[in-house]
């Protein structure tokens, strides 16, 4: 089974312009005037499934964690870790935007507030493990971490919904997928639908009532119907 790759993702929240304008000037991710936005990723995309309460935590790449949080801080975020070591791993820090996704933040020195990480909690790390390699072929350590290939520049969009992340996931029959998904212990948001010239979609919730979405896939470009 080949390993499904991050193909896309959403941040939504009841202000989606607010959204925009403060991941925009905090760390220079443009969208367009329909909310849409393209961010570089590294692929393969690193990650960590992790027993915690049930959240999809996104890490950006900042040159200075203290000083990107203090920039969050200013424009109506919510620091809700500082900056922090992992000896001879890595610094990072957490926090909340304008809206109340959680997000993540690892120091690196490069430019652009690149994707560089994803974690997956739940009540259960072991049972993710299991469903996350089960439905999608994903590659897991018995650490738990992973690394999953994504698109880069990874395309994205703000949404005007309830405080939500999604994590969209490309696959070529997203009905059988979806299928899967509840054979494992997921459940279906929407089944498979299709916005016309654009995109075939369906969306989910993991066994950890983690929100998430498909997009299907002809080779290695989304299906366009």
């Amino acid at each position: 089974m080949m390993a499904s790759p991050i193909v896309f993702f959403d941040i939504a929240g009841p202000d989606d312009v607010a959204l925009r304008n403060f991941y925009a000037a905090v760390f220079g991710w443009q969208a367009d005037p329909f909310g849409q936005v393209r961010v570089d990723a590294t692929t393969p995309l690193p990650g960590m499934f992790r027993k915690r309460p049930p959240d999809t935590l996104i890490f950006l790449g900042v040159p200075d964690v203290s000083a990107s949080l203090a920039e969050v801080d200013a424009r109506g975020g919510k620091i809700e870790a500082p900056r922090a070591e992992v000896p001879g791993v890595m610094a990072l820090g957490l926090f909340r935007d304008p809206a109340g996704n959680a997000m993540g933040l690892i120091e690196r020195p490069i430019a652009g507030s690149p994707i560089v990480f994803l974690e997956i909690a739940g009540p259960d790390d072991l049972a993710l493990r299991d469903f996350y390699a089960g439905t999608f072929g994903w590659p897991v350590e018995p650490s738990g971490q992973v690394r999953v290939e994504a698109t880069t520049p990874l395309g994205g969009a703000f949404r005007k919904d309830p405080v939500d992340k999604r994590i969209y996931i490309g696959v070529p029959d997203v009905t059988a997928t979806l299928a899967e998904v509840q054979a494992r212990g997921g459940t279906v948001d929407a089944p498979r639908f299709e916005v016309p010239g654009v995109v075939v979609l369906g969306l989910f919730r993991d066994p950890a009532g983690n929100t998430m979405g498909l997009v299907e896939m002809e080779g290695d470009r989304p299906k366009i119907p």
